[in-house]
């Protein structure tokens, strides 16, 4: 059943998060449902950092991470490989743009 349906959204207690559909590769964009996460809590709660950070730093391709993820996750939109904060922020059309943080 789950190989015609897939699974719902699974994370464990090491920050490892999964869902599978049998049409895509989910697991690939995993990162991106949390990643909505952390552009939300930069627009809404004034967050300047990305927790992210750990799971990009493991991405098969290359560590993702630079001193943006620690203070202004928005310029990543800068770099060649984008994170995927960066990409809900480019998809979101905020790429240029700087959030005003007031708390």
């Amino acid at each position: 059943m789950v190989s015609e349906v897939g699974t719902p959204w699974i994370s464990n207690n090491f920050d490892i998060h999964w869902a599978h559909h049998p049409k895509t590769n989910s697991h690939t964009h995993a990162g991106l449902f949390k990643a909505i996460k952390e552009v939300h809590y930069v627009l809404i709660d004034a967050q300047t950092n990305c927790s992210l950070k750990k799971h990009c730093s493991m991405i098969p391709s290359g560590d993702l991470t630079c001193d943006h993820c620690d203070n202004s996750p928005w310029g990543m939109t800068k770099n060649k490989d984008l994170c995927a904060f960066a990409q809900i922020w480019n998809l979101w059309g905020l790429e240029g743009k700087t959030p005003i943080l007031r708390k």
